[in-house]
This record gives structure tokens, C-alpha cells and sequence, in this order.
């Protein structure tokens, strides 16, 4: 199926009435900015391209495409961890696929959860484990 087509697809699952609520911040985790879906899917056609980070925008893209998905908590800092492991202490959200989705100064710089291939230093990280 063609990005386009997945894109599409995409935004066609959003549901934010189901699962897990939003959050919105508390004394800990302070959410530094809102973004909605809609915004996230321009986000995903804009660094879409096939190499670099645009692998995993792909990724991700096909995985929302197939199901129900919202963003659970907008861009922060922190949180409660998951299975990648600590809070993480970049900029990123949240998605109820158990995605992280992270930004920088560009824009998306990384995605990590399940069916994600792993780039640059994580990547490096993973192989090394695996040959250990």
C-alpha cells in the first residue's frame, strides 16, 4: 500500500473515544505543547521521505492505518516510562499505540515503540546487544 494511501488511512482511525484519556500535564510533567492528529498526519507527510527518519514516519504510518489510534498526552518531557524503559527526558509524544514520537528543533527526530526499526545510536545500541 502507498504512503498516501496509509496517510489517509491514518487520519481516517483517529478515535479519541476510546482507551486511554488524554493528558494534560500535572506537577510533574509539564506538557510543552498541544498538537492534534490532523497536525501529527502533516507532520508524518512532511518527513515521510524514504531514508533517515522518514523510515519510521512509514512505519508508523501503516501501523495507525490499520486500527483505531489518538495522541494520549501532547509534547513533554519525562512521564511515566514504558517499555523502551525510563521517562524519557526529550520532547515527544505519546500515541495509545505505545509509540513515542520524539521532536527537535527540525521537527520529528525519532519514533520508538512496537514494529519500529530502530535508527542511529539506538540502533548501534540494539546490535550490540544482539552480538553480545
Amino acid at each position: 500500500m502507498s504512503f498516501e494511501v496509509n496517510l489517509q488511512r491514518a487520519e481516517q482511525n483517529i478515535q479519541r473515544n476510546f482507551a486511554q484519556a488524554r493528558f494534560h500535564g500535572n506537577e510533574r510533567v509539564q506538557i510543552n505543547a498541544e498538537l492534534n492528529e490532523r497536525r501529527l498526519i502533516e507532520h508524518f507527510r512532511t518527513f515521510g521521505n524514504p531514508h533517515g527518519i522518514g523510515g519510521q514516519v512509514r512505519q508508523l504510518v501503516a501501523i495507525l492505518a490499520r486500527g483505531s489510534w489518538h495522541i494520549t498526552a501532547g509534547v513533554h518531557r519525562l512521564g511515566q516510562g514504558g517499555d523502551e524503559g525510563d521517562a524519557d527526558p526529550r520532547n515527544h509524544l505519546t500515541l495509545t499505540t505505545g509509540h513515542h514520537v520524539r521532536f527537535g528543533a527540525g521537527g520529528i527526530i525519532e519514533i520508538t515503540g512496537p514494529g519500529i526499526d530502530a535508527i542511529g545510536a539506538r540502533a548501534a545500541v540494539r546490535h550490540a546487544a544482539a552480538a553480545a
